[in-house]
């Protein structure tokens, strides 16, 4: 098989199959997927301004929940 990024033979512990895209090594799917700006299926580099900073405070609000020692964890919006 061919990596379907770079198209040099991919074999061993150095290959994986992406889905949507086939055959790949696993440094060059994590090139293309920082290069993309993909994380999970969100593409970042697609949201307008505003679902952006949406995604931001929702980012920042499970930070803060995760760094609190509370007992009780409520979500704190800004």
């Amino acid at each position: 098989m061919r990596c379907e990024i770079c198209n040099e033979c991919v074999f061993g512990e150095d290959g994986i199959t992406v889905l949507g895209i086939g055959a790949a090594h696993v440094a060059c799917f994590e090139m293309e997927k920082n290069i993309r700006r993909e994380f999970g299926n969100i593409n970042i580099s697609r949201l307008n301004d505003e679902d952006f900073n949406d995604l931001y405070d929702m980012v920042m609000a499970e930070r803060n929940v995760r760094a609190s020692n509370f007992e009780e964890k409520s979500i704190e919006l800004f």
